[in-house]
């Protein structure tokens, strides 16, 4: 279908083939009255914006998706909508509006069947509250992300759950538990072989050990950040790695 193909070119981020065939993919639901699948096209539209930096118009596709999904009261969409609307603002730096829409998320009436969403709001909610600098509420909400993982043997939500508590103690200098959890998030992303995130921990304990004054250990770290960026191709993670 032409939904199906805007998403395959998606991936390969040949964004104005895919909003062509997103377009046309709009006209077909239309014409079929399926509701539920134009929200979803729309919703893609907004994500294919978002990629391109284009938040307004993304954000603006989102609540248009929003709108027909709580129409056809499909509870888990507009869970995604709202998500999505939140991490527009969050990625323009309003964390508090963010906040909000997070919220609105969580407190959907019959959501809480969706473990993974939960999860993932509840992890959002930490971030928004990290870039706040409110550390305690921040903790809190992470370490519930965690237990929820736990729950639903989500490993790759786990490890980034936990190398963001070790984010919270490496702001606070609270050196050695961060490097505790920075540790135990590797060993997770190993498990998974998650290579950029593999390469993000090592990047941030070369920056700890920078920090304690320990820099063999950090330019170790350094080194297998670099291998591993240039191994997956990301452009960001060798940038940092020559910094």
């Amino acid at each position: 279908s032409c939904h199906l193909i805007g998403v395959l070119l998606m991936n390969k981020h040949s964004y104005s083939e895919v909003m062509d065939y997103y377009t046309k993919a709009i006209q077909i639901k239309i014409e079929l009255d399926d509701k539920k699948g134009i929200a979803d096209v729309t919703s893609n539209m907004g994500i294919v914006y978002c990629d391109l930096g284009e938040y307004s118009k993304a954000i603006e596709k989102y609540f248009e998706a929003l709108k027909i999904r709580e129409e056809i009261k499909d509870i888990h969409g507009t869970g995604i909508s709202l998500i999505s609307i939140a991490n527009i603002y969050f990625l323009q730096g309003n964390h508090k509006t963010a906040l909000d829409y997070y919220f609105k998320a969580l407190n959907l009436k019959g959501i809480e069947k969706y473990k993974f969403f939960i999860s993932e709001v509840t992890t959002n909610i930490g971030m928004a509250y990290l870039n706040l600098k409110e550390y305690d509420k921040a903790l809190s909400y992470f370490n519930s992300a965690i237990k929820i993982g736990e729950e639903i043997e989500d490993k790759l939500g786990i490890a980034i759950n936990i190398s963001n508590l070790a984010e919270i103690y490496s702001v606070n200098r609270e050196y050695p538990k961060a490097l505790e959890y920075l540790n135990r998030s590797l060993v997770l992303f190993e498990e998974i072989s998650d290579k950029r995130y593999i390469a993000e921990i090592n990047s941030s304990l070369g920056h700890i050990y920078d920090s304690i004054n320990q820099p063999e250990k950090a330019i170790e770290c350094y080194n297998k950040q670099l291998a591993l960026a240039k191994d997956i191709n990301s452009k960001l993670n060798i940038k940092n790695a020559y910094q």
